[in-house]
């Protein structure tokens, strides 16, 4: 009987240790919003640059991209090496421009 229980004891906590992940990325996201702000790419202009660019990103070269932040904030930024990135951080004074 015993070993039943210390089976079922570990099995309850190899299941929480699927879910420690989650504070530890709470935490790291509260510190960066405490500093600034996260913008995440919500749009972008490009142009063509070879056949089927429509349907192959690599094809693409992006001119402009506009990020998005959760206060509800835009950044709109030249795209460097015809490429945008996924995520943009502003940070304290960066803000105010």
């Amino acid at each position: 009987m015993r070993k039943q229980e210390v089976a079922q004891r570990s099995s309850r906590l190899s299941f929480l240790f699927y879910f420690v992940w989650v504070p530890v990325v709470a935490v790291f996201v509260w510190v960066l919003m405490s500093l600034g702000s996260i913008y995440i790419i919500w749009s972008y202009e490009w142009r063509p640059t070879g056949r089927d660019s429509y349907a192959n990103f690599e094809h693409r070269h992006y001119t402009r991209c506009t990020y998005a932040s959760i206060k509800g904030a835009t950044i709109t930024e030249l795209a460097v090496d015809g490429k945008c990135g996924w995520l943009r951080f502003r940070f304290g004074s960066e803000e105010d421009r």
